[in-house]
Order: structure tokens, then sequence, then C-alpha cells
């Protein structure tokens, strides 16, 4: 069995929120996890975030530019975890 977890930062007017949670727990066999791995950031990109494939895990970024001017930038670190 395996989870996903995720490392969420966001950065907005200068505040950085940090959220880690446990997502949802797939029965796979273990030269499977790179399938899960396509799907999920698959699921990111058409959300329209930046994604990377890290050694165990998927970074994904976006950053927006508010009316004031200000950067909103969300950071998510996706982590596949044997249970």
């Amino acid at each position: 069995m395996y989870t996903l977890v995720y490392y969420v930062t966001s950065k907005k007017n200068g505040k950085v929120f940090e959220n880690q949670y446990v997502g949802e727990e797939y029965r796979l066999r273990r030269n499977a996890i790179h399938y899960l791995h396509k799907i999920v950031q698959n699921d990111y990109r058409e959300n329209g975030y930046t994604t990377e494939i890290r050694v165990g895990s998927i970074f994904c970024y976006k950053s927006k530019l508010t009316e004031k001017g200000e950067r909103e930038i969300e950071e998510v670190l996706i982590k596949v975890e044997k249970i």
C-alpha cells in the first residue's frame, strides 16, 4: 500500500503558510508507481502548475500576480510513501 503525502507552501503578502496532509491510499506494485506520478503530474498541469519530477516525488509550482501588484506563490511537494 502506498499513500500520497502533500507538503504545501503558500507565500502571500510576505507571509509563509505551510501545510502537510495525507491524501489517497493506493494498492500498487512497486514498478507501477511511475503511472501514479504521471496521473498526478497531469492533474496539476491542467490546473496551471509547472511540474518537475524528482526522485520519489513531484514538485509543483504556481505563481500569479494580484491586482495590487503583489506576487502569490504556491509550491506543492507530493511524495509517494509506503504504508
